[in-house]
């Protein structure tokens, strides 16, 4: 339902009302289950007929708290590829790759660590 009518709000313009609705229907729904595909869902529709930057930034606040959602990232790659944004899509997928493959936040935090060690001791490589 929340989506349906989030759908009449895009098509029609209404930026505020449907982003309004979004944060209503999140507050209202109770299992959480549901919250993740609903704000895919806006955020999908955000790209169609909002603004773009909304759309990422809600695909980027989902997979900052859900990394580990494949479906959620093919969403998002999908979508900036409908709008021929393919570096940014790319690297949109190297992240997914990289989530995909060292997983939780300890983990990511270590590598960023030895990634910073690495520049202060050997710089930049320029190719």
């Amino acid at each position: 339902m929340y989506t349906y009518i989030g759908r009449i709000y895009y098509t029609e313009n209404k930026l505020d009302d449907a982003r309004k609705l979004k944060n209503s229907a999140l507050i209202t729904l109770t299992n959480r289950a549901t919250h993740i595909p609903l704000i895919v869902q806006f955020a999908i529709m955000e790209f169609t007929c909002g603004e773009e930057y909304q759309a990422e930034a809600l695909f980027e606040t989902v997979l900052q708290l859900n990394p580990k959602r494949v479906d959620v990232w093919t969403s998002y790659v999908d979508q900036l590829v409908k709008k021929n944004k393919i570096e940014v899509a790319r690297r949109v997928l190297e992240r997914a790759s990289f989530e995909a493959k060292y997983g939780d936040d300890e983990t990511r935090a270590h590598w960023q660590k030895l990634l910073e060690n690495y520049t202060k001791q050997f710089g930049n490589i320029q190719k």
